[in-house]
């Protein structure tokens, strides 16, 4: 960061599949050592470094946690989050079922998928992911032809 003014800017990844109607998203579990939100359930990715553009921080966070190497027409954008210390750059990306046995998480405990429901009933999630949850599922919902169309489901 150029100041203590400015805030910490981020770049998140959503990986998702659907089944029988149900979203199902990859999370990081982080470990209980981590410098932030040690223990918590959080999205894959993290903060810019300087002159850094969110999709080349995205890029850049995916293969150092999770070891792919993303493609730009790989993933989405999906909004622009502002919170008090930070900035959250937040993209989408659909994958198969099978994608957590494709990559090896190299940040974290591990990597978990969560429905909808296990996010609710889960209470070690970030609250700031939470809020980006909420607009992500209600997205998916309210869009549901689009995406269907997008994607193939």
């Amino acid at each position: 960061m150029a100041d203590s003014g400015e805030k910490r800017r981020v770049s998140e990844l959503i990986p998702f599949y659907r089944e029988n109607g149900t979203i199902f998203i990859f999370f990081q579990k982080r470990s209980a050592d981590a410098p932030r939100m040690p223990g918590m359930f959080g999205f894959f990715g993290g903060g810019a470094e300087e002159n850094e553009s969110p999709e080349e921080t995205l890029v850049r966070e995916i293969n150092e946690e999770l070891g792919i190497m993303l493609n730009v027409s790989e993933y989405d954008f999906f909004g622009k989050y502002e919170f008090r210390t930070w900035i959250a750059f937040i993209f989408f990306m659909r994958v198969s079922k099978e994608f957590a046995d494709s990559v090896t998480v190299f940040e974290g405990e591990s990597g978990v998928w969560f429905s909808e429901d296990d996010i609710a009933r889960e209470e070690k999630f970030i609250d700031e992911d939470r809020i980006m949850l909420k607009d992500f599922f209600q997205h998916i919902r309210s869009d549901n032809s689009q995406i269907i169309e997008i994607f193939g489901d």
